[in-house]
């Protein structure tokens, strides 16, 4: 039987009689029972087994949910649409560089062939029949058959135009000139003033600055005549 109530810590607590805590005492290979979980959040103050006032802890990283509002939605945008430009203007330099430097190195190749070409037809050069300032007209076998071919370089004198290589037709040899000047030495390398006697040229030097949109460069080239 129950005795009568008594306080403990602040509670009342029943007191148990002797067959009371028997019946306990079997029941305690029973399955415990567990108490339905509790909502996150929803704790409430409870008394500790050594009588004091504990607050179960709320759930870590557990916070109310809000929207966003009007303000920190335009903040939003207007931060997107600054990294946006940023970033396309990264790309735009990065893009227009490559396009620089790739154009530039075409211009550059191609004049550069051109005066690999002009080099290997002019060192075993026979004979030169005329030189100006724009454009040289020589004689050579260049296909080894035992026949002269006669050659000649020449420009109009127009910027932008290409100087030309004109032998059985006329191609351009380099492209988009701005300035051309050639120059003769003889055979004590010395410079030959114009009107230049073509029977004393003995070395050919090639002056040419190309240009293409905005981009420029100059090139400086000469020749000694093997076989003169």
């Amino acid at each position: 039987m129950l005795r009568p109530e008594r306080r403990l810590f602040g509670r009342r607590v029943a007191a148990w009689s002797s067959g009371a805590v028997r019946s306990a005492r079997r029941g305690a290979n029973q399955p415990p029972k567990c108490k339905p979980p509790r909502a996150v959040g929803a704790g409430q103050p409870e008394w500790s087994p050594s009588g004091r006032f504990v607050q179960p802890p709320r759930a870590i990283g557990v916070a109310a949910i809000h929207g966003i509002t009007l303000i920190e939605l335009l903040i939003t945008m207007v931060l997107m649409s600054a990294l946006v430009v940023v970033i396309w203007g990264v790309f735009n330099t990065g893009f227009m560089t490559t396009v620089t430097e790739s154009l530039r190195s075409s211009i550059k190749g191609d004049s550069g062939r051109g005066f690999i070409r002009m080099g290997t037809e002019l060192r075993p050069a026979l004979s030169v029949t005329s030189a100006q300032q724009t454009s040289i007209t020589f004689t050579a076998d260049t296909d080894n058959d035992g026949a002269a071919e006669t050659i000649q370089y020449t420009w109009n004198g127009t910027s932008g135009q290409p100087l030309n290589r004109v032998s059985g037709g006329t191609y351009p040899l380099v492209n988009s000139i701005s300035v051309l000047s050639f120059s003769y030495y003889d055979s004590n390398h010395n410079l030959l003033s114009f009107p230049v006697t073509a029977s004393q040229v003995k070395g050919v030097g090639a002056d040419i600055t190309v240009a293409n949109q905005d981009e420029s460069f100059r090139l400086r080239s000469e020749y000694r005549l093997r076989n003169l």
